[in-house]
């Protein structure tokens, strides 16, 4: 593979890596505090979760 090749790779993976976590951020704020709970979180916890930015890990 050519670097540039490699490279449009690497920029779809972490494109999709980004989609995938927002995605997830979402599904998380819709839990009821009954699920929260099981993980050990908190809606505060969803809620400062959710708001991190995409990019963020």
């Amino acid at each position: 593979m050519t670097i540039l090749g490699r490279r449009i790779t690497i920029a779809f993976q972490r494109a999709w890596d980004w989609a995938e976590r927002a995605k997830q951020r979402r599904a998380l704020l819709r839990l009821d505090h009954r699920a929260l709970a099981d993980m050990g979180l908190s809606a505060c916890d969803a809620e400062h979760e959710y708001d991190k930015w995409f990019w963020r890990a």
